[in-house]
C-alpha cells in the first residue's frame, strides 16, 4: 500500500495517494496494482475521470505504448450479420438465445444489424460512465440526444416506429414500416448491458411507459407538442397513475 502504480490507455499513474480516496474503496486498486488497468477503468469510469484525476497522478508513458482510438460508435464495424455467424460472448444464458444463431422466425438480418449498432454504442458511450452517473443519480442530457439521433429512444417507444413523429430515422438503415417489437427488445437488451438498472430506467423506462399512451391515445395537438421533443432527448416524460390497489404501478393511491 505504500507504492501502488497503474497503467490506463498506455500511461502510468501513481495512485498511493489516491487510495483512501478512491469511491470504489481502495481494495479495487490494490487488485490491479502493478498492472494494465484499462479496461476495467474503461468499464467504470468516463474520459472525464482520467482528465480531472491524471495529471495529478502522471508519471510517464508506457514504453511502445500506441494511443487509444477514440473513433465514433457510427464508425465501429457492425459484426454477426451473416447466417450461420454467432454475436456477442456466448456464455450459456448471458446472451439472448438467438444470438447463437440458432433458427428464429423472428429476426432477420436488420435485427442483427441493429443488435451491433446499440452494443457498440453502449460499450463506447454507456458503460464507462455507468458508476458516475449512478453515484450522481443523474444521466447528462447530451446522453439522450445521442440516443435520439441514433434512432434508439423512437425505438422503445412502443414496438411499432412513431412515423413522422419521430425526428429522427429508425437506425442502420431499417425502413419504418419494418420496424417491429423484436427490434425494441433489442435495443433493451443491449441497453440493460451496462449493468445498471438505474441508467437503464433513466433512459428506457419512463420514455417506454409513459409516451406511447400519448402517441396511440392523444390528440393530434397532444401528439404533435410533446412526441417530437421526447425523441429528439430535449424532454423526458414518465408515468404518473393510480390505481386502486396500488400494485401494479407501484404508485401509492392517495397519489394525486
Amino acid at each position: 500500500e505504500n507504492d501502488v502504480w497503474i497503467i490506463v490507455q498506455g500511461k502510468v499513474y501513481d495512485v498511493t495517494g489516491f487510495l483512501n480516496d478512491h469511491p470504489g474503496g481502495k481494495k479495487i486498486l490494490l487488485k490491479v496494482a502493478g498492472q494494465d488497468a484499462t479496461k476495467q477503468f474503461d468499464q467504470f469510469h468516463s474520459p472525464a475521470v482520467l482528465e480531472k484525476w491524471g495529471p495529478r497522478l502522471y508519471k510517464g508513458d508506457l514504453a511502445g505504448s500506441q494511443p487509444v482510438s477514440s473513433a465514433p460508435v457510427e464508425d465501429a464495424p457492425l459484426v454477426g450479420l451473416e447466417d450461420g455467424e454467432s454475436f456477442g460472448d456466448m456464455v450459456p444464458f448471458g446472451d439472448p438465445y438467438w444470438y447463437q444463431d440458432n433458427v428464429s422466425p423472428f429476426y432477420n438480418e436488420s435485427h442483427r444489424r441493429l443488435r451491433s449498432f446499440v452494443r457498440n454504442f453502449t460499450e463506447k458511450h454507456i458503460i464507462p460512465n455507468c458508476f458516475e452517473w449512478d453515484e450522481k443519480k443523474q444521466i447528462p442530457k447530451e446522453i439522450f440526444k445521442m440516443a435520439a439521433k441514433g434512432g434508439l429512444l423512437a425505438g422503445i417507444a412502443g414496438g411499432q416506429w412513431p412515423g413522422e413523429l419521430s425526428p429522427y430515422p429508425p437506425p442502420v438503415g431499417i425502413k419504418p414500416e419494418e420496424f417491429d417489437q423484436f427490434h425494441m427488445f433489442i435495443i433493451i437488451d443491449e441497453l440493460a448491458r451496462c449493468g445498471s438498472g438505474g441508467v437503464l430506467w433513466g433512459l428506457c423506462g419512463g420514455l417506454g411507459i409513459g409516451l406511447p399512451p400519448v402517441i396511440h391515445f392523444g390528440s393530434e395537438e397532444l401528439k404533435q407538442r410533446i412526441v417530437p421533443a421526447c425523441l429528439s432527448g430535449e424532454k423526458n416524460i414518465c408515468l404518473a397513475i393510480t390505481e386502486p390497489t396500488g400494485v401494479d404501478s407501484s404508485v401509492p393511491t392517495d397519489l394525486h
